[in-house]
């Protein structure tokens, strides 16, 4: 109680049922394996994706300063040669005066822009369940965010029931450890419906949200009465998953990125050299 920020609600309430069953130390190992498990999930993740982020953002500063800087030198001397320009070069010189132009304007835009979103994120329940709800069906991006949330609400949930805790607290605090507001919100409509006395397995699939194989190992943790079983069962395969899909997503990004940065360097190139070579030409 003394340092709640430091520790969530659930982990308290945890310790809290550890000191009275006496079974403190059991509880705290196995939260102290959760938290390992999530940090270690945490750290692979990141490693991952930082190098198709670094190889994205280098690239984008080439082509930003290519088009800012050099492009613009280059455009004034085949402007001054009053010589017909291919398609591509025009094209180029278009953009380049665009961002020359608007480049500034454009940049404030985008970031009164993202500004508002944050803000009406944190000030607006209906935009913020809108938001995480639409997230969850990005391509890619999407299936991977609903199966690290659900492998936290599993991990979390089975560690409550091991613990000691009855189903309807441990929902209660568990549901805390989900960042997506939408999925919070539909295990807090599931977690009525289960003090109502539906099954926690058909009330998560018919909310929605939750993956299919969460639900099936749940129903089958109800049924076989070793929920908390299947709840750290499911939390294993499902973290087991998101590192195969992280893993898939990295080896597409990285050859992806380096094709697209390396056609766009080649565009430029091309868009640069094409009248400088019709300029030779005519020369000789």
């Amino acid at each position: 109680g003394r340092f709640p920020l430091d520790f969530s609600e659930s982990y308290r309430g945890l310790v809290g049922v550890g000191e009275s069953s006496g079974s403190l130390s059991r509880v705290l190992a196995r939260l102290a394996d959760d938290m390992e498990a999530a940090n270690s999930l945490r750290h692979s993740l990141l490693s991952a994706l930082a190098y198709p982020l670094i190889v994205s953002a280098v690239a984008l500063i080439v082509v930003l300063a290519l088009m800012a800087y050099v492009v613009p030198q280059i455009v004034s001397v085949l402007e001054s040669q009053q010589q017909d320009l291919p398609l591509l070069t025009r094209s180029l010189m278009g953009l380049s005066s665009f961002l020359q132009a608007y480049g500034k304007a454009l940049l404030i835009v985008v970031a009164l822009f993202l500004i508002s979103v944050m803000g009406s994120y944190r000030r607006f329940l209906v935009f913020r369940l809108w938001f995480d709800q639409k997230l969850l069906y990005v391509f890619l991006i999407g299936p991977m965010l609903q199966t690290a949330e659900s492998a936290r609400l599993a991990s979390s949930l089975g560690t409550s029931l091991s613990g000691g805790v009855n189903l309807l607290r441990a929902l209660r605090t568990s549901s805390l450890v989900l960042r997506n507001y939408y999925l919070q919100e539909r295990l807090t409509l599931a977690t009525q419906w289960v003090r109502e006395g539906a099954e926690l397995g058909r009330s998560m699939a018919q909310t929605g949200g939750f993956p299919p194989l969460l639900v099936q190992l749940i129903s089958t943790g109800e049924r076989s009465g070793e929920l908390a079983k299947m709840l750290s069962l499911a939390a294993e395969q499902m973290t087991q998953d998101l590192r195969r899909r992280t893993l898939l997503l990295t080896s597409f990004l990285e050859p992806a990125l380096i094709l697209g940065m390396g056609l766009v360097v080649l565009l430029i190139v091309l868009a640069v050299m094409m009248p400088l070579i019709e300029m030779n030409t005519l020369l000789r």
